[in-house]
């Protein structure tokens, strides 16, 4: 397992960065409310609804890899329609994430950086959220499993359970008042708990007050602030030599840009895959000093691969089994005429 707090490759950050904003936000996109109340699609959609009209503050932890992670959030509803939010460590090495509709700042004073890239398709909260039920159902099953008390609030249970090994299963607690999750645990192919986030303090709010939401930075401290500018052409690639084989079922690539990332001198294609829950970054980079991840790793629930092809480096990292991150690599190919 890589030690990605050490930060000591662009592979490392890499996945150390897949790790923290993960924990801020999952993967989503927006679609029309089809499923009954009652059902478990129709609670999982009041609970997209709530995090979007809700303003809340609290506790959580963040257990994974054998660690134990306290954060608090801060998450305010704006009367516009827009949201801000504000998650922060309390224990463990510093960092605080600040997000808005345009972009998400990390804080990590203990390397005394600071990333801001723009607003990815992120869901406002430290727990998956899936958003259009009707596509995934052939690849995952729905099903409710009874009530359960978290952070002394009445929690209805979900259970999202995977139909083949390239994907994870999840167990939501929703509050039963609010429908504002309040406990998620991931699964692996396994059936074994990889990670899970739990509320141990939690209310309901009106108002968030300004000073909660503004980032707590040391000025003046030696920062140096990184901005993940993409180039002007988003979206499906064009002319580029890197094209994509079969991949696993119900996975489609959903965004495509060109970046630097720290730790790396040259521009990182980055390339995301999803499911409609699950979603998969794929980066391509020419390596200056031949370092990078060769083979498996993981951090809780996120695992990567990592290999060496036609002088790049290709780096798979995502919230999905190794199985997932393995064959998405295998499905990267170099084509020398190009498109």
């Amino acid at each position: 397992m890589i030690d990605a707090r050490r930060g000591a490759t662009p592979a490392a950050f890499l996945l150390s960065f897949a790790v923290l904003v993960a924990v801020a936000g999952g993967a989503g996109a927006e679609a029309r409310s089809t499923a009954l109340p009652g059902t478990p699609q129709g609670w999982l959609e009041r609970m997209s609804q709530a995090l979007h009209s809700r303003s809340f503050e609290g506790t959580f932890v963040y257990l994974h890899s054998g660690q134990i992670e306290t954060m608090r959030i801060v998450h305010e509803a704006q009367a516009d329609g827009g949201e801000r939010e504000r998650v922060l460590a309390l224990n463990g090495p510093a960092r605080q994430i600040i997000r808005d509709d345009q972009e998400i700042i990390c804080i990590l004073p203990d390397r005394k950086l600071v990333v801001v890239e723009k607003r990815r398709p992120h869901l406002p909260f430290p727990i998956i959220v899936p958003i259009d039920t009707a596509r995934l159902r052939p690849y995952y099953t729905f099903r409710m499993f009874g009530h359960h008390r978290v952070a002394g609030r009445t929690a209805q249970a979900i259970a999202i359970l995977p139909r083949d090994r390239y994907r994870y299963g999840y167990h939501l607690y929703m509050d039963e008042v609010t429908g504002l999750p309040l406990e998620s645990v991931v699964l692996n192919e396994r059936g074994r708990r990889v990670e899970q986030i739990l509320f141990t303090s939690f209310k309901v709010v009106d108002h968030i007050p300004p000073r909660e939401l503004k980032p707590e930075l040391m000025a003046g401290k030696g920062f140096t602030f990184y901005r993940q500018e993409d180039d002007e052409n988003p979206g499906v690639p064009g002319t580029n030599h890197w094209v994509l084989g079969p991949l696993p079922a119900g996975f489609a690539q959903i965004m495509y840009t060109r970046r630097r990332l720290p730790g790396s001198r040259n521009p990182v294609q980055h390339l995301v895959l999803s499911d409609g829950l699950a979603s998969v970054s794929v980066y391509i980079e020419k390596p200056v000093d031949g370092k990078g991840l060769r083979g498996a790793s993981y951090m809780g629930a996120v695992n990567a691969y990592g290999r060496m092809t036609n002088g790049y480096q290709i780096t798979v990292v995502g919230e999905v089994p190794e199985v997932t991150v393995r064959a998405v690599s295998d499905a990267v190919h170099y084509d020398p005429v190009g498109r």
